[in-house]
C-alpha cells in the first residue's frame, strides 16, 4: 500500500517524534481506530518507562502499540486482543520488530507473563 503524501504529512507530528519516525504505510495498515503510536508516545510522557519493565497491552489490536513500546523503551510487553489472533500478531511482530520481548497466548488471558526469550526479526 502506498498512502498519499497528504495522509503521510498528517501522520508526521512534531509532538510525537518517535511515532512519526515509523513507516507511514505500516502505521496506516495497523490502524484499527486512533493512531495508537501517538497514544502510546503521549502516555509514555506521563509514565517513567524503564528497560525491562513489564507492560500489559490489553486490547493491543494489531500489536502496533506493543511493537512501539518494546522497540522504543526496551520493555517486556504482553500483548492481548479479543479480535486479533495471537498468531496473526506474532507474524506482524516478527516482521516489524528489531528487538522485542512479547508473549502472545490466546488461551491464557488470565495468566500473562513476558517471555524470557528475546526474539528478532
Amino acid at each position: 500500500m502506498n498512502i498519499s503524501n497528504t495522509l503521510s504529512r498528517r501522520l508526521a507530528k512534531p509532538e510525537f517524534p518517535r511515532a512519526s519516525s515509523y513507516e507511514h504505510d505500516w502505521v496506516f495498515e495497523t490502524m484499527m481506530g486512533p493512531n495508537v503510536l501517538w497514544l502510546a508516545e503521549w502516555a509514555s510522557q506521563a509514565v517513567s518507562l524503564r528497560a525491562g519493565m513489564r507492560i500489559l497491552d490489553l486490547g493491543c489490536g494489531m500489536a502496533a502499540s506493543s511493537i512501539f513500546l518494546a522497540r522504543e523503551f526496551d520493555v517486556n510487553v504482553a500483548a492481548v486482543d479479543l479480535w486479533i489472533k495471537p498468531t496473526e500478531n506474532w507474524k506482524r511482530i516478527e516482521a516489524a520488530a528489531k528487538k522485542f520481548d512479547v508473549e502472545l497466548d490466546e488461551s491464557s488471558r488470565k495468566d500473562l507473563k513476558p517471555s524470557k526469550a528475546k526474539k528478532s526479526a
